[in-house]
């Protein structure tokens, strides 16, 4: 695997087009890609921080459920440098935002068409939803936790 650097410019001017809306001319691979390398960035001095936020803004717009995925490295990263900061509650609150956004977008209780691998995207998105304080995860995690208990003793 390769890696890519680019300059403080180059990183804004990425981040620049992922927000618009032709996001999704830049190839799936290559939006993966661009957040593991972000990944990298998030380890950096805090004008990367908030360079790797930029980034990651654009994901409230995406619609495919693999770079979500994606984007938890690079938000399990930047959680525990901003937890005990004044930063860490609007970058909790943002991170929230992106997981409502991609439970939004991936229907993420509806499992009808689900494979296995798409089942595991979706539960990584919910435990991520959760960690950032999403407030139905208690309510629904409760009811799914019954009715898996109920259907267990209907068999």
């Amino acid at each position: 695997a390769y890696q890519i650097v680019y300059d403080h410019e180059n990183w804004k001017r990425i981040a620049a087009y992922l927000n618009t809306d032709n996001y999704d001319k830049i190839p799936i691979l290559n939006r993966l890609m661009i957040l593991n390398h972000a990944n990298k960035l998030s380890y950096d001095v805090e004008q990367d921080v908030e360079l790797t936020i930029e980034i990651l803004s654009y994901l409230s717009r995406e619609k495919n459920i693999i770079p979500f995925l994606a984007s938890q490295s690079v938000l399990n990263i930047l959680a525990p440098k901003l937890i005990n900061t004044p930063e860490y509650e609007p970058f909790r609150r943002f991170s929230l935002d992106l997981m409502k956004s991609a439970m939004s977008h991936i229907r993420i209780f509806d499992h009808r068409q689900d494979n296995k691998v798409t089942e595991y995207l979706k539960r990584q998105i919910i435990n991520m939803a959760c960690r950032f304080g999403h407030q139905d995860c208690k309510r629904v995690a409760v009811a799914k936790f019954i009715e898996a208990i109920n259907n267990k003793n209907l068999k």
